[in-house]
């Protein structure tokens, strides 16, 4: 069991750091990281969904924009959010979120966020999409095992 404020303040943030801005864009992760309960989880795996959540959202944004990564209780649940500042979802793709090789991207595989529900499937949790024209949220709500 590991505290995943840890985990990301820790291990992530310095792959964020040396890995994700090696690229052409020019963004920046804001965390906003609140105190939650300690829960099982495989650290390759959750590594594995906030680094697609992450990189997704820095996909979609312009130079100069902020993504959010936050973690906070709600009920009895973790939540894990990634938000970016793009233009959104369109409306007619949102149902094919996370469905194995759909992609719109030039040069994806479409397995990213099909890998992510996945892996919040075999943690207990569900993931929830918030989209409109100033960005996406993606939710990963974890739920208590007692």
């Amino acid at each position: 069991m590991r505290w995943l404020r840890d985990y990301l303040t820790n291990a992530f943030l310095y792959y964020i750091e040396k890995r994700m801005f090696c690229s052409s864009i020019d963004n920046y992760i804001n965390l906003k990281l609140k105190k939650i309960f300690m829960f099982l989880m495989d650290e390759k795996e959750i590594r594995q969904l906030i680094i697609n959540l992450v990189r997704n959202g820095l996909e979609a944004m312009t130079s100069g924009k902020f993504l959010t990564i936050s973690t906070y209780i709600d009920n009895d649940e973790v939540v894990l959010t990634v938000q970016d500042r793009g233009n959104g979802i369109p409306a007619e793709i949102l149902d094919k979120i996370g469905t194995p090789f759909f992609t719109t991207k030039d040069n994806g595989t479409g397995l990213g966020l099909a890998t992510c529900y996945s892996i919040a499937n075999r943690h207990n949790a569900s993931i929830k999409i918030d989209t409109g024209t100033e960005g996406t949220t993606f939710h990963v709500r974890f739920r208590k095992v007692v």
